[in-house]
Protein backbone atom coordinates (compact mmCIF):
# COMPACT_ATOMS: atom_id res chain seq x y z
CA UNK A 1 0.00 0.00 0.00
CA UNK A 2 2.89 2.41 0.68
CA UNK A 3 4.30 2.49 -2.86
CA UNK A 4 1.05 3.59 -4.54
CA UNK A 5 0.64 6.25 -1.83
CA UNK A 6 4.14 7.64 -2.38
CA UNK A 7 3.57 7.64 -6.13
CA UNK A 8 0.31 9.51 -5.71
CA UNK A 9 1.90 12.12 -3.45
CA UNK A 10 4.76 12.58 -5.92
CA UNK A 11 2.36 13.10 -8.81
CA UNK A 12 0.27 15.57 -6.82
CA UNK A 13 3.35 17.57 -5.77
CA UNK A 14 4.54 17.65 -9.39
CA UNK A 15 1.15 18.87 -10.58
CA UNK A 16 1.09 21.60 -7.91
CA UNK A 17 4.60 22.72 -8.91
CA UNK A 18 3.65 22.92 -12.58
CA UNK A 19 0.47 24.80 -11.71
CA UNK A 20 2.41 27.28 -9.55
CA UNK A 21 4.94 27.87 -12.31
CA UNK A 22 2.28 28.24 -14.98
CA UNK A 23 0.26 30.73 -12.90
CA UNK A 24 2.78 33.56 -13.48
CA UNK A 25 3.07 33.10 -17.23
CA UNK A 26 1.08 33.09 -20.42
CA UNK A 27 2.41 30.61 -22.95
CA UNK A 28 1.77 28.47 -25.97
CA UNK A 29 2.91 24.96 -26.88
CA UNK A 30 5.19 24.99 -29.91
CA UNK A 31 6.74 21.80 -31.36
CA UNK A 32 6.43 20.03 -28.03
CA UNK A 33 8.03 22.86 -26.05
CA UNK A 34 6.78 25.89 -24.16
CA UNK A 35 6.98 29.37 -25.67
CA UNK A 36 6.51 32.00 -22.93
CA UNK A 37 4.52 34.95 -24.27
CA UNK A 38 3.90 36.96 -21.10
CA UNK A 39 4.66 37.34 -17.40
CA UNK A 40 1.97 38.16 -14.84
CA UNK A 41 3.85 37.60 -11.57
CA UNK A 42 4.80 40.10 -8.85
CA UNK A 43 8.35 40.76 -10.08
CA UNK A 44 11.41 40.87 -7.83
CA UNK A 45 13.99 38.15 -8.42
CA UNK A 46 12.45 35.83 -11.00
CA UNK A 47 13.75 32.40 -11.95
CA UNK A 48 12.17 31.37 -15.23
CA UNK A 49 11.18 27.69 -14.95
CA UNK A 50 12.76 25.06 -17.17
CA UNK A 51 9.39 23.28 -17.41
CA UNK A 52 5.73 24.27 -17.44
CA UNK A 53 2.96 21.63 -17.44
CA UNK A 54 5.68 19.02 -17.83
CA UNK A 55 7.10 20.49 -21.06
CA UNK A 56 10.48 22.16 -21.52
CA UNK A 57 10.55 25.95 -21.75
CA UNK A 58 12.47 26.60 -24.97
CA UNK A 59 11.61 30.14 -26.05
CA UNK A 60 10.70 33.56 -24.63
CA UNK A 61 9.13 36.12 -26.95
CA UNK A 62 10.78 39.54 -27.01
CA UNK A 63 7.87 41.30 -25.33
CA UNK A 64 7.09 38.61 -22.75
CA UNK A 65 8.38 40.79 -19.89
CA UNK A 66 7.55 44.14 -21.50
CA UNK A 67 7.01 46.90 -18.94
CA UNK A 68 7.66 44.72 -15.89
CA UNK A 69 8.96 47.61 -13.81
CA UNK A 70 9.03 45.54 -10.59
CA UNK A 71 11.38 42.93 -12.08
CA UNK A 72 14.81 43.27 -10.44
CA UNK A 73 16.62 40.19 -11.81
CA UNK A 74 15.85 37.34 -14.15
CA UNK A 75 17.42 33.89 -14.34
CA UNK A 76 17.27 31.93 -17.60
CA UNK A 77 17.10 28.10 -17.43
CA UNK A 78 19.31 25.62 -19.22
CA UNK A 79 16.37 24.51 -21.40
CA UNK A 80 16.05 27.86 -23.17
CA UNK A 81 17.32 27.96 -26.76
CA UNK A 82 15.79 31.19 -28.04
CA UNK A 83 14.76 34.71 -27.01
CA UNK A 84 12.88 37.16 -29.20
CA UNK A 85 14.36 40.47 -30.31
CA UNK A 86 14.47 43.41 -27.90
CA UNK A 87 14.16 41.24 -24.79
CA UNK A 88 12.98 42.74 -21.46
CA UNK A 89 11.88 46.17 -22.79
CA UNK A 90 10.72 48.69 -20.22
CA UNK A 91 12.06 46.68 -17.26
CA UNK A 92 13.54 49.77 -15.64
CA UNK A 93 14.41 48.09 -12.32
CA UNK A 94 16.11 45.08 -13.93
CA UNK A 95 19.79 45.06 -12.94
CA UNK A 96 20.88 41.53 -13.91
CA UNK A 97 19.99 38.80 -16.39
CA UNK A 98 21.55 35.56 -15.20
CA UNK A 99 21.86 32.24 -17.03
CA UNK A 100 22.06 28.69 -15.70
CA UNK A 101 25.63 27.52 -16.28
CA UNK A 102 24.70 24.44 -18.32
CA UNK A 103 22.78 26.41 -20.99
CA UNK A 104 24.60 25.78 -24.31
CA UNK A 105 23.38 28.94 -26.05
CA UNK A 106 23.23 31.77 -23.54
CA UNK A 107 25.59 33.15 -20.92
CA UNK A 108 25.84 36.18 -18.64
CA UNK A 109 28.65 38.64 -17.97
CA UNK A 110 28.08 40.91 -14.97
CA UNK A 111 24.36 40.46 -15.54
CA UNK A 112 24.54 41.26 -19.27
CA UNK A 113 23.00 38.64 -21.58
CA UNK A 114 25.11 37.00 -24.31
CA UNK A 115 24.33 34.52 -27.08
CA UNK A 116 26.94 32.16 -28.53
CA UNK A 117 27.12 30.05 -31.68
CA UNK A 118 30.38 28.54 -32.92
CA UNK A 119 32.85 31.45 -33.14
CA UNK A 120 30.21 34.16 -32.73
CA UNK A 121 29.34 35.73 -29.40
CA UNK A 122 26.72 38.44 -29.52
CA UNK A 123 25.80 40.81 -26.70
CA UNK A 124 22.02 40.80 -26.94
CA UNK A 125 20.77 42.65 -23.86
CA UNK A 126 22.07 44.82 -21.07
CA UNK A 127 19.40 45.20 -18.35
CA UNK A 128 17.91 48.68 -18.28
CA UNK A 129 18.58 49.13 -14.57
CA UNK A 130 22.34 48.49 -14.81
CA UNK A 131 24.27 51.50 -13.56
CA UNK A 132 27.82 52.90 -13.72
CA UNK A 133 30.44 51.64 -16.14
CA UNK A 134 30.67 48.40 -18.10
CA UNK A 135 33.43 46.81 -20.18
CA UNK A 136 32.35 44.49 -22.97
CA UNK A 137 34.56 41.36 -22.97
CA UNK A 138 37.01 40.89 -25.85
CA UNK A 139 35.24 37.60 -26.67
CA UNK A 140 32.15 39.48 -27.90
CA UNK A 141 32.08 39.84 -31.69
CA UNK A 142 29.04 42.08 -32.18
CA UNK A 143 26.50 44.21 -30.32
CA UNK A 144 22.90 43.44 -31.25
CA UNK A 145 20.20 45.91 -32.16
CA UNK A 146 18.87 47.72 -29.05
CA UNK A 147 21.28 45.77 -26.83
CA UNK A 148 21.78 48.81 -24.57
CA UNK A 149 18.67 50.79 -25.47
CA UNK A 150 17.19 52.85 -22.62
CA UNK A 151 20.01 51.94 -20.23
CA UNK A 152 19.83 55.46 -18.81
CA UNK A 153 21.91 54.69 -15.70
CA UNK A 154 25.03 53.63 -17.58
CA UNK A 155 27.67 56.34 -17.60
CA UNK A 156 30.53 54.67 -19.48
CA UNK A 157 30.93 51.68 -21.82
CA UNK A 158 34.23 50.30 -23.08
CA UNK A 159 33.81 48.12 -26.15
CA UNK A 160 36.05 45.06 -26.28
CA UNK A 161 38.61 44.51 -29.02
CA UNK A 162 36.69 41.57 -30.50
CA UNK A 163 33.71 43.67 -31.60
CA UNK A 164 33.47 44.38 -35.32
CA UNK A 165 29.89 45.69 -35.62
CA UNK A 166 27.55 47.92 -33.61
CA UNK A 167 23.99 47.29 -34.78
CA UNK A 168 21.14 49.73 -35.37
CA UNK A 169 19.87 51.51 -32.23
CA UNK A 170 22.36 49.59 -30.07
CA UNK A 171 22.73 52.44 -27.55
CA UNK A 172 19.50 54.30 -28.31
CA UNK A 173 18.37 56.49 -25.42
CA UNK A 174 21.35 55.90 -23.12
CA UNK A 175 20.94 59.39 -21.71
CA UNK A 176 23.43 58.95 -18.87
CA UNK A 177 26.25 57.78 -21.13
CA UNK A 178 29.04 60.37 -21.09
CA UNK A 179 31.77 58.57 -23.01
CA UNK A 180 32.20 55.53 -25.23
CA UNK A 181 35.45 53.88 -26.27
CA UNK A 182 35.26 52.34 -29.76
CA UNK A 183 38.19 50.03 -30.64
CA UNK A 184 39.85 49.93 -34.04
CA UNK A 185 38.32 46.51 -34.73
CA UNK A 186 34.88 48.04 -35.35
CA UNK A 187 34.07 48.45 -39.06
CA UNK A 188 30.41 49.50 -38.97
CA UNK A 189 28.10 51.58 -36.78
CA UNK A 190 24.39 51.12 -37.46
CA UNK A 191 21.62 53.66 -37.92
CA UNK A 192 20.54 55.43 -34.72
CA UNK A 193 23.26 53.52 -32.87
CA UNK A 194 23.86 56.35 -30.38
CA UNK A 195 20.74 58.36 -31.07
CA UNK A 196 19.34 60.36 -28.13
CA UNK A 197 22.46 59.78 -26.01
CA UNK A 198 22.18 63.36 -24.80
CA UNK A 199 24.94 63.02 -22.20
CA UNK A 200 27.72 62.03 -24.62
CA UNK A 201 30.50 64.59 -24.49
CA UNK A 202 33.14 62.92 -26.66
CA UNK A 203 33.70 60.00 -28.99
CA UNK A 204 36.60 59.11 -31.25
CA UNK A 205 35.71 56.96 -34.24
CA UNK A 206 38.71 54.89 -35.40
CA UNK A 207 39.93 54.65 -38.99
CA UNK A 208 38.69 51.05 -39.13
CA UNK A 209 35.07 52.25 -39.38
CA UNK A 210 33.97 52.30 -43.03
CA UNK A 211 30.25 52.87 -42.61
CA UNK A 212 28.01 54.81 -40.26
CA UNK A 213 24.23 54.58 -40.56
CA UNK A 214 21.84 57.50 -40.76
CA UNK A 215 21.15 59.24 -37.47
CA UNK A 216 23.85 57.31 -35.65
CA UNK A 217 24.54 60.32 -33.42
CA UNK A 218 21.22 62.11 -33.81
CA UNK A 219 19.91 63.88 -30.74
CA UNK A 220 23.38 64.46 -29.33
CA UNK A 221 25.60 67.55 -29.21
CA UNK A 222 28.51 65.69 -30.79
CA UNK A 223 28.00 66.23 -34.51
CA UNK A 224 30.35 69.24 -34.85
CA UNK A 225 33.05 67.56 -32.76
CA UNK A 226 33.14 63.95 -33.92
CA UNK A 227 36.58 62.90 -35.05
CA UNK A 228 36.46 60.42 -37.90
CA UNK A 229 38.83 59.73 -40.75
CA UNK A 230 36.03 59.17 -43.28
CA UNK A 231 33.81 61.96 -44.62
CA UNK A 232 31.43 60.25 -47.03
CA UNK A 233 28.52 59.19 -44.82
CA UNK A 234 25.69 60.96 -43.06
CA UNK A 235 25.74 61.15 -39.27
Amino acid sequence: MKKPLLLTVSVVVGMLTWASQAANYTYTVDNGGIRITGYTGPGGEVTIPSEIIGLRVTFITGDAFCGCTNLTSGSIPRSLSGIGAEAFPGCTSLTAIMVEASNPYFSSDEGVLMWSDNNMRILIRCPEGKAGSYTIPDTVTSIASRAFSSCARLTSVTIGSGVTAIADSAFLGCTGLTNIAIPNTVTSIGSDAFSSCAGLTSVIIPNSVTSIGDGAFGGTSLLPFIRWAQTHCRL
